[in-house]
């Protein structure tokens, strides 16, 4: 920049010019530095003083010449390292023209001189931060010296770049101090303050909960909320209060994280399932209509849960319970479809309707794709005890004994498969002394069955008769049935189960899941 014509300026003269530089370099900056470059034409000397050149990086920053600025505070921090204020001015420059090596020198330089400088300490720490490769290391032992510093109330900033290098660092559990110092002022802190300080806590409380360290996640989940209330992190102080067995205080809080977001699947699905799980009380029935409600908004044509099949399937499960029989007859058809046929336990649940309405061989459609929908379902008992019935009242005995002793060897305590297992095998005199049997082979009564071959029918009665029939030799007839080893899932077998004859009553007890 050109200097100022300064016909006066002379020795006798030049304190008065430098007075008036001084004067005018944040009002007037242009007409300042004019007077600067004017003086070092004419004195040379002043090129070799610190306070001069910060005077023209004053200027020049003021007049938003940032490069220029720094040079000129370099030169001043090059003459004199103890120039404080030209020092940090150079380091701040350098961080704000991302020479980010720079500053961290500038700085460093600062702190020989005054090691408890809480500006370059501050700065320090966050030039490290803001680095390609940030350099935690440094940017915490700067932070940690400025923490130390006597001070009236906690300096906020320097606790907020700490959560921040602890978080990034994956060493959340070092701010935990810094949160018991700044939680009585946590409503002092900014939005920014309190979302790195949430998101430190939040993490610290999910690693607690995977070692289920429930009541320490507990508190950090609290102190989570009362920073950033969110969907999510209501949500998951809600999960931790379930995994804690205190499902009636997580009812209120799923509730809070759907006030937050109502369309927050897994809060809806946590709150219903909760809701439905009510078993005694007065709340029973309030629950159970809450968790309909709340699910038939949620899975109706559009919402994001239409298809999902847990949200169907809690919803069919309030209906039944609700004694909606039709309305969840149909949800749990749209089980079946949404999950293309692998909800065995919807298949199953529409099969035990269809019976109650004497549909059998609806009922053994669905029992049959229950079956062969999930491996579960093979070892279950209600599927085989009521195919059992549905083949019984189809006057079909031989297939029903196969599915009661399958029934009767997945639980050999249940009465119900007792009863139909000893009804159907027991001996029956038939006509004049004659008598019939039906005998099991060495494979019966294992632990977990499991029927997939086919029966060749005994002779049956006649038609619309319930009462047995004088058999042949030659009426023999048979069926092979398989035991699943519930340790290692093998299957054993086939055992075969002669049948010669069949006496049974009709039953009507239905096993509901």
């Amino acid at each position: 920049m050109a200097s100022l014509a300064l016909p006066e300026l002379n020795h006798e003269t030049l304190k008065e010019h430098l007075a008036k530089a001084e004067s005018l370099k944040s009002t007037d900056p242009t007409t300042a530095l004019s007077i600067l470059t004017a003086i070092l034409q004419t004195f040379q000397q002043f090129d070799t003083e610190a306070t001069f050149h910060a005077a023209v990086g004053a200027c020049h920053f003021n007049l938003s010449n940032k490069s220029l600025a720094l040079v000129s505070f370099s030169k001043a921090g090059e003459l004199d390292p103890t120039n404080i204020a030209a020092c940090t001015n150079a380091g701040s420059l350098a961080k704000s023209l991302e020479q980010f090596d720079n500053a961290v020198h500038w700085f460093t330089i600062v702190l020989q001189t005054d090691p408890k400088n809480s500006t370059a300490l501050m700065q320090l720490a966050a030039t490290c931060l803001a680095m390609p490769q940030p350099n935690y290391d440094q940017a915490l032992s700067s932070l940690n010296t400025l923490l130390s510093l006597p001070s009236d109330q906690p300096n906020f900033r320097a606790h907020e770049l700490k959560a921040f290098a602890a978080y990034k660092s994956n060493t959340s559990i070092s701010m935990l101090d810094d949160w018991k110092t700044v939680k009585p002022f946590h409503a002092q802190l900014n939005a920014t303050q309190k979302q790195i300080f949430a998101v430190n806590l939040s993490t610290l409380s999910m690693g607690l909960m995977k070692n289920k360290e429930y009541e320490s996640a507990l508190a950090l989940h609290l102190d989570v909320n009362l920073l950033t209330p969110s969907a999510n992190n209501y949500f998951n102080h809600a999960a931790c209060l379930v995994k804690m067995q205190r499902a009636n205080e997580a009812i209120p809080v799923f509730r809070l994280s759907l006030n937050e977001d109502p369309q927050f699947v897994k809060a809806t699905l946590g709150l219903s399932s909760l809701l439905l799980m009510t078993k005694v009380g007065d709340d029973v029935a309030r629950h159970t209509a809450e968790a309909k409600d709340l699910l038939v908004a949620a899975t109706a044509e559009g919402q994001a849960l239409a298809t999902h099949v847990d949200a169907l399937f809690n919803l069919s499960v309030a209906f039944m319970n609700l004694n909606q029989e039709k309305e969840a007859h149909g949800t749990l058809l749209r089980v079946v479809k949404c999950s293309n046929g692998t909800h065995w336990k919807a298949a199953a649940l529409v099969a035990n309707i269809e019976i109650n309405q004497k549909h059998w061989g609806k009922g053994i459609d669905m029992l049959e794709q229950a079956r062969n929908s999930s491996n579960a379902a093979q070892a279950d008992f209600s599927v085989h005890f009521n195919l059992g019935i549905c083949h019984l009242n189809l006057d079909d005995p031989v297939k029903a004994l196969k599915h009661f002793e399958i029934a009767h060897s997945i639980d050999p305590l249940n009465p119900n498969g007792i009863q139909a297992k000893e009804l159907l095998s027991a001996k029956t005199t038939v006509g004049s002394g004659g008598s019939g049997s039906v005998e099991s082979g060495s494979g019966a009564g294992g632990e977990g069955g499991e029927g997939n071959a086919t029966t060749d029918t005994a002779t049956k009665g006649t038609s619309g008769e319930q009462t047995p029939q004088q058999l042949k030799d030659d009426d023999f007839g048979h069926w092979e049935w398989y035991w699943l080893d519930s340790e290692t899932e093998e299957n054993n077998g086939p055992f075969t189960v002669q049948v010669r004859s069949h006496a049974y009553v009709v039953l009507d007890t239905i096993y509901t899941i």
